[in-house]
């Protein structure tokens, strides 16, 4: 069973150094890494709360967009294996690889350092970008992580890692990667097909 706290080591829209002070390596406040922590949505108004993870960016990070129209992406675990759902290193590189969405309580431009930790969104509401090669899609379909972090429509069959639902129409009608889309996240790592 997996224990979700209330009590957030540091603010959204923030870092552990923000708070602490400190200058981290690689170690430091390796305790908080991987644990979920639950936060009202005081962003979108939807009413539910938003289960973040506490992950540790292995490279520094640089949110999207400007501080008044924020692109936020979808970030790969580490590919090493004792790390993986505690660090970041990357947007996802590829359609349906496996990722999290950076929590968009970090507004565009915001700089998260190397090694300092921040939160990605396990599950809830949470806005991310989409690609302008994106198909249209209706409201309450699949979505995926795709190339370069952004959200990709799929409607594939059983197997595939479907990141969440999306919340209306998306149609990236004007042709360039400039539209964050409020989603829903599923917890885990669900699929399609997946009952449970």
């Amino acid at each position: 069973m997996r224990h979700i706290s209330s009590n957030l080591p540091f603010p959204r829209g923030s870092t552990w150094s923000d708070k602490s002070g400190q200058t981290l390596d690689s170690n430091t406040a390796n305790d908080l890494t991987g644990r979920l922590y639950t936060a009202p949505d005081t962003t979108h108004g939807t009413g539910m709360s938003v289960i973040l993870r506490c992950v540790r960016a292995n490279v520094a990070i640089t949110i999207g967009g400007t501080a008044a129209a924020p692109l936020h992406q979808i970030f790969s675990f580490d590919g090493d294996s004792k790390d993986w759902g505690t660090e970041i290193d990357a947007v996802t590189g590829a359609v349906g690889e496996v990722g999290k969405p950076i929590d968009d309580a970090y507004t565009g431009a915001f700089v998260i350092p190397a090694n300092d930790l921040c939160y990605v969104v396990e599950e809830g509401p949470t806005k991310v970008a989409s690609t302008s090669s994106m198909a249209i899609a209706a409201a309450h379909s699949p979505v995926t992580p795709g190339a370069t972090g952004l959200l990709h429509v799929d409607e594939a069959g059983g197997g595939e890692y479907v990141l969440g639902t999306n919340d209306v129409l998306i149609t990236n009608a004007n042709g360039d990667d400039s539209t964050d889309n409020l989603i829903y996240v599923n917890g885990g790592i669900g699929t399609v097909d997946d009952n449970s």
